[in-house]
């Protein structure tokens, strides 16, 4: 088995977090664009 630093638990919690992080930032972005799009449906 050759050592493989995302296989340690320090490793593995780094990129989920990284993922989470990812999402949560995108989940963001996604909420403030559907805002904006409803704001602007909703001018004349």
């Amino acid at each position: 088995m050759s050592y493989n630093p995302i296989d340690t638990l320090p490793g593995r919690a780094q990129i989920y977090h990284q993922k989470a992080m990812n999402n949560y930032t995108a989940g963001i972005f996604l909420q403030i664009g559907r805002h904006h799009s409803k704001e602007a449906s909703t001018k004349p």
